[in-house]
């Protein structure tokens, strides 16, 4: 028998606290890029590192990606963004 998550999984510190705040789960894109969101959406590291990917999300991914990259003329566009994104 496997174990009761409830022994296996750690809730993270925010939560146990009540400081966790909902506005995280909804992140509001023109903050982002006005550079007044919180700090998690901010740094791609961190956002990255709390973000679980689900098979939705990955589903959509690549369907965007295999359609952008089969217009030849926006590959080189595709490959700038990702450099861009890596550089951050």
């Amino acid at each position: 028998m496997l174990p009761l998550i409830f022994d296996t999984c750690v809730p993270r510190e925010e939560i146990l606290s009540g400081d966790l705040s909902l506005d995280l789960f909804a992140a509001k894109l023109r903050l982002v890029v006005e550079g007044t969101a919180p700090q998690v959406y901010q740094d791609a590291n961190k956002f990255f590192a709390n973000t679980f990917a689900t098979d939705g999300i990955k589903t959509l991914i690549r369907e965007v990606f295999s359609r952008l990259i089969s217009k030849t003329a926006r590959i080189a566009n595709i490959a700038e963004v990702i450099m861009a994104m890596s550089n951050e």
